[in-house]
């Protein structure tokens, strides 16, 4: 988990799929805040305290989108980049960070890995059930 802390992750639209705003349409995002979170140019930064992960993303003025904490392997009360609720279970494999998202009013499960490609954070979100995946790429800003 160590290869995602103290680094500053700066989306890049150029580098991620096209797909987005599909994804987006399918996990019942509004299109006015599908917007907002790709034109908000998203900052992603991790910490650890003691087992706690804290996941917050920024604007790139640095103003809050969202903060979430988790413990490894235990489900957590976490939002939505347009502010749903959630339960998130992370788990480390292999430097690898992947969570299982259950989003209150979706019946189907969101999944997200990170992981570290060439020096850029690649984090991609699958939705199994519909048979959509998209990749978002964030480089890191030293």
């Amino acid at each position: 988990m160590d290869v995602f802390i103290g680094k500053t992750w700066v989306y890049h639209h150029e580098l991620s799929d096209k797909s987005e705003h599909t994804f987006l349409d399918a996990a019942g995002v509004p299109k006015e805040t599908q917007t907002k979170i790709i034109e908000a140019i998203p900052i992603m930064i991790f910490s650890k305290d003691g087992d706690e992960l804290t996941i917050r993303i920024e604007s790139k003025d640095h103003v809050l989108i969202r903060e979430n904490k988790a413990k490894l392997g235990i489900e957590s009360d976490t939002v939505t980049p347009d502010g749903r609720k959630a339960k998130t279970l992370m788990k480390m494999e292999g430097g690898v960070l992947k969570a299982e998202v259950k989003v209150e009013g979706l019946d189907f499960v969101v999944s997200t890995i990170h992981e570290i490609k060439d020096d850029d954070l690649h984090v991609t979100f699958d939705i199994p059930a519909l048979a959509l995946k998209t990749t978002t790429v964030f480089k890191n800003e030293k």
